[in-house]
């Protein structure tokens, strides 16, 4: 399935993002492909730049670490190949992986992820100028950890933002567009595929077709999906019961609902709740 980035609001969203903290921020597609950006390139990067080696071993890291923010799905501090800060954070989008925004390159003042010690074995790791190499790492920004706190907080604010406004999209038909609409709408109701078939006058191939295209599921699938997303959202927003919410979401049989729920998340609707207040 095609994805579209508007790339004009996601660099002017990007610039503000940078104006605010000076730190540097990256956009990359879920292929690591470099979407737009927003900052400039330190000296200490630069440094690192000049030997196409070194640019090589830049993307390995980049790779690795935004691997285990995947994995993890949430944001991922660490510090990299070169002994400096960074911190990823993946995109996703109906479940599906879309993306990364990826901050740095900074030294923190409690020296958890950056070090003289570490620029110094980078460089002799790699065969470069110590003295160049401190100078560069000294010119670099210096962030205290309740500003990297701050700066990681709009990060996930921004994941969130870009998916609900859509800067990032799937590039779906009109006719995938109005189902899609037509079943966060209707979630409360019967949601079958002969439903959708009637309702938007279309055969039972056609309608597995369109959702296989468009969604990558089938339409069973799809309205569950939705019907989970829903829930989540009424759990971390309301003080609705369980009952409430099964209800709200098309799955009035109360034991049915927190059975799909636990098997989806691991968690009862609940405990799950508990989990985002804690």
């Amino acid at each position: 399935m095609k994805i579209v980035f508007d790339r004009e609001k996601l660099t002017s969203l990007l610039t503000a993002f940078y104006e605010l903290t000076k730190i540097t921020i990256i956009l990359f597609d879920a292929d690591l492909n470099c979407i737009t950006d927003a900052g400039e390139w330190q000296p200490y990067c630069l440094a690192i730049g000049e030997n196409p080696d070194l640019l090589a071993q830049c993307n390995c890291c980049n790779r690795e670490n935004a691997i285990k923010a995947l994995n993890q799905k949430q944001t991922y501090m660490y510090t990299c190949h070169a002994g400096i800060a960074e911190a990823v954070a993946p995109i996703f989008f109906e479940d599906t992986h879309i993306g990364y925004l990826m901050i740095g390159k900074f030294r923190d003042a409690e020296r958890m992820f950056t070090s003289e010690d570490k620029v110094i074995g980078a460089a002799e790791k790699y065969g470069l100028d110590k003295g160049k190499m401190l100078a560069a790492y000294f010119d670099l920004p210096v962030f205290h950890k309740s500003n990297i706190d701050a700066s990681i907080q709009i990060l996930k604010a921004l994941v969130g933002y870009i998916v609900n406004e859509r800067f990032i999209r799937f590039d779906r038909n009109m006719l995938a567009l109005e189902i899609e609409r037509y079943i966060e709408d209707h979630l409360n109701e019967k949601l079958t595929a002969e439903v959708l078939c009637k309702r938007f006058y279309t055969d039972h191939h056609d309608l597995c077709e369109l959702f296989k295209s468009n969604f990558n599921d089938t339409p069973q699938a799809y309205v569950g999906k939705k019907r989970l997303q829903r829930a989540k959202q009424l759990l971390a927003t309301t003080n609705k019961s369980v009952r409430e919410i099964a209800e709200e979401i098309g799955l009035g049989d109360y034991s049915y609902f927190i059975q799909v729920f636990k098997k989806q998340t691991g968690l009862s609707p609940l405990r799950y709740r508990k989990s985002l207040k804690n």
